[in-house]
């Protein structure tokens, strides 16, 4: 019913519009003086005012009587169903229809009563907004619904001009760089400068120089040489700088060497003087003489005592003449006699400056100690393969005994590497057996522990007194060929301080095992160079 009320007020307001229109074209075809348009315009108003009121009134009236057709239905179902319950149940407040209307007086507008909602304490609802939202239950709250969010549009995208031809040239230059890399990869494979991956030199990272020396970073307010041409950054400026006390410059300043005399500046270099056998023979008996002369002159003097002739057999008759003319026999008792006893004293002297074992190789180590004090150097050597027992035995013994440092590495079924850490002498003597004194290309077959019985005879059954061993069979052994074996050196140079603490022989079954050994020295890169060489 309210769709064909308002579908009629609009009919109405559009044929008083209509009216209005007519009516002022004829006032502009008639061209009606001044006076009389207010007069015309005053009857439009009553008459927008009448017709208006005669609509809401008849709108109410429409209203009223739906309403009461409402009230007689629920009537007659409430007593049809039991008239008893049904009639004490009262009719919600805005189902009835006889709410007052208020009309305005004044303007002639007719408004109806907005009914206030019972459920909402602002009472601000409306039809309009009943018909948005869907259909108001009195019962619920309203505040529980959720308004959906209004749908965005979606807006119509277009691509720029040249975008996928500038994603396709990334495209182009992504691959042409992967080819670029590709080629110098194998450029660099070619040549072997590829890191070995087995080794793990991929790992190695090259130290790069240092920014600045450190011989000029007291010359300088900054740690590099961005600004080395600007006088602002540098310490010393001027040339009278160094005369003041604490300047950098000062302890690097060269002072003046003394100058040779004219005549030296001709003269060569001086050679070393080397003497033959026969000058060393003639320096000793001078030497031996001075001291005799001197002995000879205290003896003279009286600060010495008269030593006692000392005979032999061979000047008996010289020295002793009397004596040996009337007991010859006993003279010559006597001589030997003492003889003898200046031989046991030559031998006692000797034994007591002979040392002891001890004091042997307390000697011998204060020496190694000494050389060890003048600076420590390093040899490292690669073998391809060290099999024969008399190559083991000799690098291992000559190592103990020149005091070496370090250890043979024997990879299982490859190569061994040998380092050395010592004294100079020890290692060049190390370099001297590695080198002349070994025969890399000899091998031989290692021999067998025979058993033996408790007096250290050789056994030649088994324990359980089978059958004797045949000497063949002893003999058999498989012997592998050294025909291409070498011993490479791989590095030598002095070190700023030893890394390992004493002499030991160690095998390991792959290279990681030897990598991480070394590892704890810091000197796994001379596996590397082993594996590279």
């Amino acid at each position: 019913m309210k769709r064909s009320f308002e579908s009629e007020g609009s009919d109405n307001k559009f044929s008083v519009k209509r009216r209005l229109e007519t009516i002022k074209k004829t006032q502009i075809q008639t061209q009606t003086p001044i006076d009389k348009k207010s007069n015309v315009n005053n009857n439009i108003k009553s008459k927008v005012a009448e017709a208006k009121a005669r609509i809401a009134a008849k709108r109410l009236q429409e209203q009223k009587d739906q309403e009461t057709k409402k009230d007689d239905k629920h009537r007659n179902d409430n007593t049809s169903i039991d008239g008893s319950t049904l009639a004490s149940i009262e009719i919600h407040p805005l189902l009835r229809g006889d709410s007052p209307s208020a009309v305005s007086g004044n303007s002639g507008d007719v408004q109806l009563k907005k009914i206030a909602n019972p459920l909402k304490n602002t009472g601000n609802s409306s039809g309009s907004n009943n018909r948005q939202y869907g259909t108001f239950n009195p019962y619920i709250d309203q505040n529980d619904f959720s308004i959906a969010p209004p749908r965005p549009k979606r807006q119509l995208l277009i691509n720029e001009k040249g975008k996928y031809i500038e994603r396709a040239n990334k495209i182009r230059e992504k691959i042409a760089k992967e080819k670029e890399e590709k080629e110098k990869y194998e450029e660099l494979k070619s040549k072997g400068l590829v890191a070995n991956e087995i080794a793990g030199e991929q790992f190695f990272n090259i130290e790069e120089p240092p920014k600045i020396e450190w011989w000029d970073r007291k010359l300088v307010t900054v740690k590099n040489y961005d600004h080395i041409d600007e006088p602002n950054y540098l310490t010393y400026k001027e040339a009278t700088d160094h005369l003041e006390e604490g300047n950098p410059i000062t302890e690097f300043i060269q002072h003046p060497v003394p100058i040779r005399a004219p005549w030296e500046k001709h003269l060569g270099p001086m050679k070393p003087l080397y003497l033959t056998k026969e000058e060393r023979k003639r320096m000793r008996k001078l030497d031996r003489a001075k001291r005799h002369k001197e002995k000879q002159d205290r003896i003279r003097v009286g600060l010495d005592p008269v030593p006692e002739p000392k005979v032999k057999l061979k000047n008996l008759m010289n020295v002793l003449t009397n004596q040996a003319i009337k007991n010859p026999t006993e003279v010559e008792m006597k001589v030997k006699s003492d003889i003898e006893n200046r031989r046991l004293l030559h031998e006692k002297t000797n034994e007591e400056r002979k040392l002891t074992m001890d004091q042997r190789h307390e000697k011998i180590e204060i020496k190694k100690e000494k050389d060890l004090s003048k600076g420590f150097f390093f040899g490292i050597f690669k073998v391809d393969r060290l099999v024969n027992p008399q190559h083991i035995y000799k690098l291992d013994i000559n190592a103990k005994q020149l005091g070496l440092f370090g250890g043979i590495l024997n990879l299982k079924n490859g190569f061994s590497v040998v380092i050395i850490e010592g004294s100079f002498k020890a290692v060049e003597k190390y370099k001297n057996l590695v080198h002349n004194r070994i025969e890399w290309t000899v091998n031989v077959a290692p021999k067998k522990k025979t058993p033996r019985d408790q007096d250290g005879d050789e056994i030649l059954g088994d324990s359980e007194g089978g059958a004797p061993i045949e000497e063949e069979e002893r003999e058999e052994q498989v012997v592998e060929d050294l025909s291409n074996n070498k011993c490479t050196e791989l590095s030598e140079g002095q070190l700023k301080d030893l890394h390992f603490n004493r002499w030991k022989i160690i095998n390991f079954e792959t290279h990681q095992n030897a990598m991480e050994y070394l590892s704890k020295y810091k000197l796994d890169y001379y596996w590397r160079q082993a594996v590279t060489e």
